[in-house]
């Protein structure tokens, strides 16, 4: 039996992950990583374009002064996956709250939640820990 390939997000988004998938999620971490590279750097750019005390702090202020804004990037998309994720991706009318099937049951909407927040969590640290 052929599983067909999904039409849609939401489709694709419920699909059951795969439990050996280490590639996948090797592949999806560096994009989360980069994707947050590219915020960081998008975020610079603004910063320095629009608000004149950013261009007055030394690096390690700026750092810090981007680390707040990218931090609440990453917390409005890691909440509305994980939303997502608690009350509308499990099929019928059913919840992590009220199905244990659905509690149980990693979906790939579960995987790309985490793997947002590793790549967030990477880009942080690396930030933090070297150009600091």
């Amino acid at each position: 039996m052929v599983e067909e390939e999904p039409s849609w997000w939401w489709e694709y988004a419920a699909m059951k992950a795969p439990d050996h998938n280490e590639l996948y999620y090797v592949k999806y971490t560096f994009m989360s990583i980069a994707y947050f590279c590219t915020v960081l750097l998008v975020t610079h750019w603004l910063c320095m374009r629009y608000i004149p005390l950013f261009r007055e702090l030394d690096d390690k202020k700026r750092i810090e002064y981007r680390s707040h804004i990218v931090g609440m990037t990453h917390a409005v998309v890691a909440v509305l996956l994980s939303t997502i994720s608690m009350w509308y991706i499990c099929p019928g009318d059913q919840t992590v709250f009220n199905s244990d099937e659905c509690m149980n049951t990693p979906r790939y909407i579960h995987v790309w939640a985490l793997l947002h927040s590793c790549g967030y969590f990477i880009v942080d640290f690396f930030f933090i820990f070297f150009v600091m």
